[in-house]
């Protein structure tokens, strides 16, 4: 029996992650910016100029345009169809968030973004590769990397690669970008004892 043919392990570049939906999946409706009707786990990976000078996102963006070739033709006719954006690639400038709904909360020159997202929920590690399951460790704000795999897809006269989300692994933490701060941050030390009550609490 033929072995089988192991698949390529696909890593992005680390980025900031934004938009954070991967221990529950977001919903589709009210103010989702998702377009399909099946609830999805995704996440955005923000990349700087220093990052997209990697080896890890310029293999992605190879990989995407050899399966957009694979998809609709190794011909100079899909070269320029990517170039003029006819076929569309899954990364883009910081700056045309604002056509999905919302903003970055950062939008400096320069800076790159991709959409990664699956019907499946993907696993998440620390850099020590230890599996995170608590939901307040790893959000938005967090640097990260992604495995994924590229698709190419032909739907409603839209034509174009997206990237599916296999695994995520934690970097580092970062600012929280989005949603409720840490209890540490908003409150200074009280003095007393701890324990200690109102003693009037009894008389409300």
């Amino acid at each position: 029996m033929a072995e089988r043919e192991k698949k390529e392990r696909l890593t992005s570049a680390t980025g900031i992650a934004c938009f954070v939906h991967v221990f529950k999946p977001e919903v589709p409706g009210n103010g989702s910016t998702v377009k399909s009707k099946d609830p999805k786990f995704k996440l955005v990976l923000v990349w700087d100029k220093e990052a997209q000078e990697s080896p890890e996102f310029k293999k992605m963006k190879k990989v995407c345009i050899a399966t957009a070739k694979s998809k609709f033709g190794d011909t100079d006719d899909t070269v320029m169809k990517i170039k003029k954006r006819k076929i569309r690639m899954p990364w883009r400038p910081t700056s045309d968030y604002g056509d999905e709904g919302y903003g970055f909360p950062f939008d400096q020159d320069g800076w790159m973004f991709a959409n990664f997202s699956s019907t499946q929920r993907p696993g998440i590690v620390d850099r020590k590769a230890r599996a995170i399951e608590d939901e307040s460790t790893f959000f938005s704000g967090c640097k990260a990397r992604v495995t994924y795999a590229p698709w190419a897809y032909d739907r409603d006269g839209n034509k174009g690669v997206t990237l599916l989300l296999n695994n995520v692994q934690m970097i580092a933490k970062g600012d929280r970008l989005a949603g409720r701060p840490d209890a540490e941050d908003d409150f200074d030390a009280v003095e007393g004892e701890d324990g200690d009550d109102d003693e009037d609490d009894d008389d409300i």
